[in-house]
């Protein structure tokens, strides 16, 4: 494994550049850092513009974000890295948009087939092997209906009052409500798709730590 670095990610990313795009990218105005994403292994950030008195668009790419959350090999990284130099290869030379559409995929097979990469569209499932993610602990607040039956999870950050969320739990009638530190919850599952409620076990309780 590799220490990951905001320099490290610009050193191979220029090296990347000069080996499969003949150094044509312009990293001038591209901000290099680390994020603490745990649903990417990394990012462009494409901005979209409108011209003036026009109903076309144009795009720049801002930054490029590479996750601190897993456990990178140096392989990984260099395929990782180049996947979103492709992205930005679209945006400054094709003037595109910057998707996983045909000229991504034209570009991945180049990389791949001719100059010996292993860029894949999506990184999952045997693609990232050499990649594990940490597991991380996450401070959570849940609403528990009486019967144990129903849950809610929320970040601490987003917990309003119950006596301001009437309705977001109408629907437990009597219910207690705790807070837990757990690495078996996702926070961004929690925070963004829990918004409501879902039905728990008893085992999965006991695996989450709420008695």
């Amino acid at each position: 494994m590799i220490t990951l670095t905001v320099e490290l990610v610009k050193s191979l990313a220029e090296e990347i550049n000069t080996h499969a795009f003949d150094g044509k990218l312009d990293f001038s105005k591209i901000k290099f850092a680390l994020s603490n994403t745990t649903r990417s292994l990394a990012h462009v950030g494409i901005r979209k513009h409108k011209e003036f008195l026009s109903t076309s668009f144009t795009y720049s790419c801002e930054d490029l974000k590479v996750s601190k959350n897993f456990q990178w090999t140096q392989e990984a990284l260099k395929n990782t890295i180049a996947h979103e130099l492709i992205h930005i290869y679209e945006v400054q030379i094709l003037k595109s948009k910057g998707t996983h559409g045909p000229s991504f995929k034209a570009q991945m097979y180049r990389l791949n087939n001719l100059l010996g990469y292993n860029v894949v569209v999506r990184a999952k499932g045997d693609k990232v092997q050499s990649i594990k993610k940490e597991e991380k602990v996450v401070d959570m607040v849940y609403a528990l209906s009486e019967d144990q039956t129903k849950v809610i999870f929320t970040t601490p950050s987003c917990f309003i009052s119950i006596n301001r969320n009437a309705s977001f739990l109408n629907r437990f009638q009597k219910f207690t409500v705790g807070r837990i530190k757990s690495d078996k919850i996702k926070k961004y599952a929690a925070s963004r798709k829990y918004r409501g409620y879902h039905n728990i076990t008893q085992a999965e309780l006991q695996v989450l730590g709420i008695k």
